[in-house]
């Protein structure tokens, strides 16, 4: 019983087969790119991704490492690992507000980039993230280190009189004398800060980063002040919860997709509006470029369209052919899920036939249409019903001749021509000995009467011979017969050690043969053998039957009958019969050749056979019929 196979399954040469892969399609496994079998059911290694690079899974190519394996990375102001073959970032963590990503880790502010600072006795320097104090100078012993404006140098253990600067957020007076600083304002007392000698107003936290005009800031000057740190990329925005540049997720002002729901973006490209949003699942859409879509298919899924093999897309509102399949000999194939190119079952649109049925191959050459059913009494060939006219396969007789019926039994062809001495049996639809003379006098089965005009029988009527208890020869009933052949009008001689010479007979009644007479003649005395051969079928091989040894009659050089004297050899109807002999020295036979047909009382004589034999007579032989027949009799007597 048919069956769908379950999900994640196909059907392969009868059964459900787990899905292994899509037919032909390329992957990445292990880091190295793999093909697909075209049944989907294995894979191979197609390409080893070469050290440096790695397997992409969305292209299913080799691509060089986008960063060292297993190294952690700054990617704008977050800190990430490198996946173990180098196709990306994993672990991705923000550094914050107080912190930058330098060489890999999370860094804290800990001074003004690019300025300097009296740390005690010594000027310091800030690198250019403002992560790392380095000292440039230490002062002598009689010196101290003192800002003039904002610039460190060392002095003089003296001050200018009235001389002003910052120490935390308290400003110092130089005193009149110039001898020492004395503090004059705490200006945190009031929120303020001191920079440059002077409290000043405190707008951010030093050494913290925040979003300013779309850039990333840096707090400096003991909180007096923001300086640019980093300016946003134009497909960036700077993202205030972090203080960090980001990839913009939608482009400002545009609608596009917040998941399924569609809205438009705001202003800087950081997220999407809530006014005016739709949802698109409420109409059974899903949300893609700017737009809510009808779901067309499958997420993912392989379907066949137009004949080629076509995959969704991811969220099921389009497809792109994957697959072209070849027109000329394939067909998209559809096994549950997977969808595949295979072997067209026919010739597109050709009218043709299903086991009996008369029907039209489809148009894609995928299969059969329903068709019509031919029934028993006919057949379908190339399309079409057509009539049976005989029984498949079987001979029959049609003007005298074997013909065979065609195998789907709509036509006749010819099987066998019947020679002269053969008529078309319609009991086997083959060639057969003729029995007697057609329309001529002979004896069939011991009685004596006409031949029809085929040969195959008696007409009606005749003399049955045995009823007297007598046999039939063609001159009447008789206690024995005698059958000549031929007569010895012509001779044939040879010289070779032996030679067997004799007829061949169609035997069609049962009889005993009692003797044997040829006219020979041999140039000194031979040695004679009488044979006699039988066989079932007219081509042979014959086998003996009867070989006896006899001296000839006469040793005269002028041909005589000769006579194998008293023999007894059954002989059956329906059989093939060789009767001769073999003899060695210079040999003369005589023979008639004449195309009459020559039949005996119980039987029909084929012509003669001849050959150059061995010391003892032949084990078998094969024969064809001629028109040459021995100067032969041949005795015979009711068996």
């Amino acid at each position: 019983m048919d069956s769908e196979c379950d999900a994640g399954q196909k059907c392969l040469l009868g059964s459900c087969k787990p899905d292994a892969c899509a037919p032909n399609e390329t992957f990445c496994r292990a880091g190295s790119v793999y093909k697909c079998a075209a049944d989907g059911t294995a894979s191979a290694l197609s390409e080893s991704c070469a050290t440096g690079s790695h397997c992409d899974d969305s292209t299913a190519a080799c691509v060089p490492d986008v960063c060292k394996p297993g190294a952690d990375v700054c990617q704008g102001n977050q800190v990430a690992h490198c996946k173990g073959d180098g196709s990306g970032l994993e672990d991705v963590k923000e550094c914050g507000k107080k912190q930058v990503c330098r060489e890999g880790a999370c860094r804290s502010i800990v001074c003004d980039p690019n300025t300097s600072v009296c740390d005690g006795d010594r000027i310091k320097s800030c690198n250019e993230n403002g992560t790392t104090l380095t000292v440039a100078k230490t002062c002598d012993g009689d010196e101290h280190c003192s800002l003039s404006g904002n610039v460190p140098s060392c002095i003089p253990n003296t001050c200018t009189s009235l001389q002003l600067q910052c120490q935390g957020d308290s400003v110092l007076q130089c005193n009149t004398a110039g001898t020492a600083f004395e503090s004059v304002t705490d200006c945190a007392a009031s929120g303020q800060v001191c920079y440059a000698g002077a409290c000043q107003p405190k707008v951010c936290e030093s050494g913290t980063f925040s979003c300013q005009s779309g850039n990333v800031a840096l707090c400096v000057h003991n909180g007096a002040s923001n300086e640019l740190f980093q300016t946003c990329a134009t497909d960036q925005f700077c993202d205030s919860t972090v203080a960090a540049c980001k990839p913009k997720i939608c482009t400002p002002g545009v609608l596009g997709c917040s998941g399924n729901v569609l809205a438009t973006c705001d202003g800087a490209g950081s997220s999407y509006l809530a006014t005016g949003a739709v949802d698109c699942t409420a109409t059974n859409q899903m949300c893609e470029a700017g737009a809510c879509k009808a779901i067309a298919c499958t997420p993912n899924g392989l379907f066949c369209q137009s004949g080629d093999v076509f995959q969704c897309n991811a969220l099921g509102t389009g497809a792109a052919r994957v697959t072209d399949c070849t027109d000329s000999y394939q067909y998209c194939a559809q096994s549950g899920s997977v969808a595949f190119c295979a072997a067209d079952v026919c010739t597109a649109d050709m009218a043709l036939c299903n086991g009996n049925t008369a029907t039209k191959c489809n148009a894609d050459g995928s299969g059969y249409s329903v068709g019509t059913d031919c029934g028993a009494d006919k057949v379908c060939i190339s399309g079409t019903c057509q009539n049976k006219i005989c029984v498949p396969n079987a001979p029959s007789c049609s003007n005298g001749n074997s013909v065979i019926c065609s195998s789907q039994g709509t036509a006749y062809y010819s099987n066998q021509i019947c020679a002269s001495t053969q008529y078309c049996s319609a009991a086997t639809g083959t060639c057969v000995q003729d029995v007697c003379p057609a329309a001529g006098q002979g004896c069939v089965g011991e009685v004596l009467g006409t031949c029809n005009a085929e040969g195959s029988a008696l007409t009606a009527g005749g003399t049955d011979c045995k009823t007297s208890g007598k046999l039939c020869t063609l001159s009447g009933c008789a206690a024995t017969a005698t059958d000549t052949l031929g007569a010895s009008v012509s001779s044939s001689s040879g010289s070779s050690d032996y030679k067997t010479y004799g007829a061949v007979v169609y035997v069609t009644a049962a009889r005993e043969l009692t003797g044997i007479q040829l006219y020979f003649a041999g140039s000194y005395t031979p040695s004679v053998r009488w044979v006699v051969y039988a066989s079932t079928t007219q081509s042979g091989p014959y086998t003996p039957v009867f070989d006896k040894p006899i001296p000839p009659t006469s040793n005269s050089s002028t041909s005589s009958l000769q006579s194998s004297g008293a023999i007894s050899v059954p002989l059956s109807a329906g059989k093939f019969y060789y009767f001769g002999v073999q003899m060695t020295g210079y040999t003369d036979f005589g023979y008639e050749s004449t195309s009459a047909q020559r039949y005996t009382s119980f039987g029909h004589a084929l012509g003669a056979y001849s050959a150059a034999t061995q010391s003892t007579p032949p084990t078998s032989f094969t024969f064809s019929p001629n028109t040459n027949y021995p100067a032969m009799t041949l005795l015979t007597k009711l068996p």
